[in-house]
């Protein structure tokens, strides 16, 4: 099973058990090329979600990234762990998300631009209890399985309790 048939079938299982008439909200983070931009624009096409990106959208792009249609391109960029919290914090409250019980969510975030917890912990702070589903996906952690117990921490760190 591959990535994007997996995310594909959730984000569309989540469309068809929606009882709104919202559009699902979805945050990319990374992936300025290979399946983040594939998966930023199969997603800008249709209408059923409202979709975010994050990154730096420098050096793969060229500035394409603010060409791509019903897509929402923020610049962000991890190196900076303050000011890509303040990133995600912004989007937050410009779309009523928060952590408040009732409050409106992240209906899934795919993060593709994380290499150790480092990376992972300015977005779990920024992001918690703000988000139904968080996916995590690396192709350096693909190619290199000798770091399977630093993806198994990012990920438990992430569960929801």
């Amino acid at each position: 099973i591959n990535a994007e048939y997996m995310g594909r079938a959730y984000l569309q299982n989540m469309t068809e058990n929606s009882q709104q008439e919202s559009k699902k909200k979805v945050l990319v983070l990374g992936g300025s090329i290979f399946m983040g931009k594939a998966l930023v624009e199969k997603l800008a096409k249709d209408s059923n979600y409202q979709v975010h990106f994050v990154n730096r959208g420098k050096k793969y792009w060229n500035g394409e990234s603010k060409k791509i249609q019903n897509a929402n391109f923020t610049y962000g960029d991890r190196r900076d762990r303050k000011d890509y919290q303040k990133v995600l914090k912004y989007l937050n409250k410009k779309l009523n998300i928060s952590a408040e019980p009732q409050a409106e969510k992240w209906d899934c975030v795919v993060d593709f631009c994380a290499f150790k917890w480092r990376d992972i912990k300015p977005v779990y702070e920024a992001l918690k209890n703000c988000v139904k589903l968080y996916i995590y996906l690396s192709l350096i952690h693909i190619s290199e399985p000798t770091r399977q117990a630093e993806i198994s921490y990012a990920v438990f760190c992430l569960k929801k309790k």
